[in-house]
């Protein structure tokens, strides 16, 4: 997770919004730049607030949106199956997909002990995530929304180099 996705996750969780004039990167500002961000780069952000802590209403609005331009890609394709399916499953798998072999650590526990192994976890291949279904359509929308995660912390980052530059 980027430095950025942490402050933001920290900012939605905090209980104290107080703005503190000898930082821009308060929970404050944080939450602003993103709330800015969200003009341009909506579904972007709608990614954002559900990986951290949605609402139920936010992760509907989330499938719904990924799966308008899945349908394009698989009519495009000539796929068959529901895109709404396909955006819900690749959600699930974003927020609760953890390696059940490894704990979404990337590597075993060496039996009996605390410790990690050095080399990555067998079952994920060190990805932390457990599999997902082996589809074009799956694999398509897994790249979309990596490159959404990009695109919201790059426009948050750029909201918030704005104001420091005021």
């Amino acid at each position: 997770m980027t430095k950025i996705a942490e402050r933001y996750s920290a900012a939605r969780n905090t209980s104290n919004l107080k703005s503190d004039p000898r930082t821009l990167l308060s929970a404050s500002d944080v939450l602003g730049a993103a709330g800015m961000a969200s003009q341009e780069h909506a579904d972007a952000m709608r990614l954002w607030e559900v990986a951290f802590q949605g609402k139920t209403s936010a992760k509907i609005a989330l499938v719904e949106a990924l799966a308008k331009p899945l349908t394009l890609f698989m009519i495009q394709r000539g796929l068959s199956g529901d895109p709404k399916t396909v955006a819900r499953e690749m959600v699930a798998w974003q927020l609760h997909g953890a390696c059940p072999v490894c704990g979404g650590e990337g590597h075993e526990v060496v039996p009996n002990t605390t410790v990690r192994y050095d080399h990555p976890c067998r079952a994920c291949d060190g990805s932390g995530k457990m599999a997902f279904p082996n589809t074009d359509a799956h694999h398509w929308l897994k790249k979309r929304m990596g490159e959404m995660q990009a695109r919201a912390a790059s426009a948050v980052m750029k909201k918030l180099s704005l104001e420091m530059d005021l």
